[in-house]
């Protein structure tokens, strides 16, 4: 009989752990900061998008990997039953921050990241692109000129070449008015946005700690 009554008990506490769990559950897309840093990580998936081939495996993996440390330790660690154990994936999250801080400097000083527009390597390439095509199009007015009416049919693929500056030309217009679209990504600004994200892990830190 005490055997039977202990197994009931334990099934009881078993029950009961499980209740007071299901109750500390917490909903981490509620939390601002979780939002903040979700959102912060796309913006540094395009920076790091623009970087040098030779970084992929380089600073740019190591950047992509501390932003999405941000968002998905506070994830994990909202399942956790304990505060304290939820606090500890929120001390691990504030580390990835101050990392991602880190190699953001490092990027600017090293030229990846402008300090107004964090995507300038596109726009030096586009602007090389420009005066190629303004190269050859004087090379083809030139030629224009010297050409006499035997000359029709070099003239018929000389319009073709230009044809295919213009659509050149219109891409590349298209593509800085995507940019313009989507806005500039400065280097202050990320800065800015990752400081106001270590500032709100460590008081969060703070208030869990309190409970």
């Amino acid at each position: 009989m005490d055997d039977g009554r202990r197994t009931k008990d334990e099934r009881r506490r078993t029950k009961d752990d499980g209740r007071k769990i299901m109750k500390i559950a917490r909903n981490f897309r509620e939390y601002k900061v979780w939002q903040d840093a979700v959102a912060f990580a796309s913006e540094v998936y395009k920076v790091t998008a623009e970087m040098p081939w030779f970084e992929k495996k380089g600073l740019c993996d190591q950047l992509q990997r501390a932003v999405v440390s941000i968002s998905s330790n506070m994830a994990e660690g909202a399942a956790r039953p304990s505060d304290a154990d939820f606090a500890h994936f929120l001390d691990t999250a504030l580390g990835s921050a101050y990392e991602v801080e880190t190699q953001l400097l490092i990027s600017k000083n090293v030229g990846y990241i402008d300090d107004n527009e964090g995507r300038r390597t596109i726009d030096d390439n586009d602007r090389r692109r420009t005066i190629d095509d303004n190269d050859r199009r004087r090379t083809i007015d030139d030629n224009d000129r010297r050409r006499t009416i035997d000359d029709r049919r070099r003239t018929i693929d000389d319009n073709d070449r230009r044809r295919t500056i213009d659509d050149r030309r219109r891409t590349i217009d298209d593509r800085r008015r995507t940019m313009d679209d989507d806005g500039a990504i400065s280097f202050e600004k990320l800065l800015s946005d990752i400081q106001d994200i270590e500032k709100q892990l460590a008081n969060f830190i703070s208030f869990i700690r309190k409970k």
